[in-house]
């Protein structure tokens, strides 16, 4: 299923406290991107060892989550608040095998 999509990484950090509507409204605004386009958004907290997925699915939003437990287990993550960067399919595979 997360083959579909095309994959878009909001850089720097992200206050997952924020549900769907709270991280659409990110995508729409900071990044003027279209959250009901064929993306997957992905979010990243300060510590780096949690992240939300973001995305649409015909009729509604999809939201997946991912958090890291033990010592010192973080996700690499690009720093930069202002840049949203494309990835491709490997990449988020990547997060998920590397810390699973």
């Amino acid at each position: 299923m997360l083959y579909r999509f095309r994959y878009s990484i909001a850089c720097g950090v992200t206050d997952l406290r924020r549900a769907v509507d709270g991280l659409a409204i990110i995508v729409k605004q900071e990044f003027n991107m279209d959250p009901f386009g064929n993306y997957l958004f992905l979010f990243f907290n300060r510590a780096r060892n949690r992240l939300k997925g973001l995305s649409w699915d015909r009729n509604g939003f999809v939201l997946y989550y991912k958090r890291l437990d033990g010592a010192g287990a973080r996700f690499k993550w690009p720093r930069d608040p202002t840049d949203v960067r494309n990835i491709t399919v490997r990449q988020p595979k990547n997060f998920v095998i590397r810390f699973s």
